[in-house]
């Protein structure tokens, strides 16, 4: 069986992996600081800017394929420490990138909708990004600098992701669904829209692409595109929660430390070309009934 190196293993994206792997990869995860447990997946601790730990690691393991989806992805805390942000998300990439070539191996990296501004969608992989925050910024460096080092490479922007979560991992949904059960004021934007994607949409598609040795850029998101305040409505409706106290709001009313783009709908034709199938959103959120 082939060995699958996965990073970010206790994030949100990495944890969904795990829990829908692939009968032909053998994964081993990865963590910095929040361990977890997978059942029959080996999980280690590896710190991606030590460039030495990653060389040991590597010798140590037989690695056949790497799916990178650590990231210091909270664009607020990204543009408070910029030079953080630039070792995480860029040269740790970089450099994994880096093995993958020397090695020739297929290397498949996690970027995000957010290079695009939200002005002009719904976006192709061929349109011109403007990232308007560091984190998106340094997202796209890292895409150009792993493109320009292996062409070979995998990159998929990803999409606003929701779903079940390891107990180190935090999800919007879960945020939301607490304040929707305690009945808190819960402040959702009518004037941001995204395409989200369950966590097993999302893991589905990188392992489409991955064994399929695709190469390029590709866009990753869900069937529908919905702005935040109609997602907390439709949970409002599925998870059978009719006292939540939702709060319609517009961006502007909401202090942010980095701005965040209004619409990131995206163009899937061309996963899609290649197999890609997603479900509704309510149809996702129902699956998720009594396990969140």
């Amino acid at each position: 069986m082939k060995k699958l190196l996965l990073t970010g293993a206790s994030g949100f994206l990495g944890w969904n992996i795990c829990k829908f792997p692939q009968n032909e990869w053998e994964i081993i995860g990865t963590y910095h600081q929040n361990n977890v447990k997978h059942p029959d997946i080996k999980i280690f601790q590896l710190d991606l800017t030590s460039f030495t730990a990653v060389d040991t690691f590597f010798e140590k393991h037989s690695i056949d394929a790497v799916i990178h989806t650590a990231a210091l992805s909270q664009p607020n805390k990204c543009a408070s420490e910029p030079a953080l942000s630039l070792n995480i998300n860029v040269n740790a990439s970089v450099y994994l990138a880096q093995k993958c070539k020397n090695l020739q191996i297929p290397f498949l990296f996690t970027s995000s909708s957010q290079v695009f501004d939200g002005d002009n969608p719904p976006y192709k992989e061929s349109d011109a990004v403007n990232p308007i925050h560091i984190y998106a910024k340094h997202k796209h460096l890292a895409e150009q600098k792993i493109l320009a080092i292996y062409p070979r490479s995998i990159i998929v922007r990803m999409p606003l992701m929701f779903g079940q979560t390891s107990a180190a991992s935090q999800n919007f949904l879960k945020i939301w669904l607490n304040k929707m059960r305690r009945r808190e004021k819960l402040n959702v934007f009518t004037d941001e829209y995204r395409m989200p994607a369950s966590g097993q949409s999302a893991a589905d598609g990188l392992f489409l692409l991955l064994n399929k040795s695709e190469q390029g850029v590709f866009h990753l998101a869900g069937k529908d595109r919905i702005s935040r305040a109609d997602f907390a409505y439709l949970m409002q409706k599925v998870f059978e929660l009719p006292h939540a106290n939702i709060y319609p709001c517009l961006q502007s009313s909401i202090s942010m430390k980095a701005k965040r783009p209004k619409d990131l709908s995206f163009d899937c034709s061309k996963i899609i070309q290649i197999g890609f199938q997603s479900k509704s959103i309510e149809e996702e959120l129902k699956l998720l009934i009594g396990k969140v």
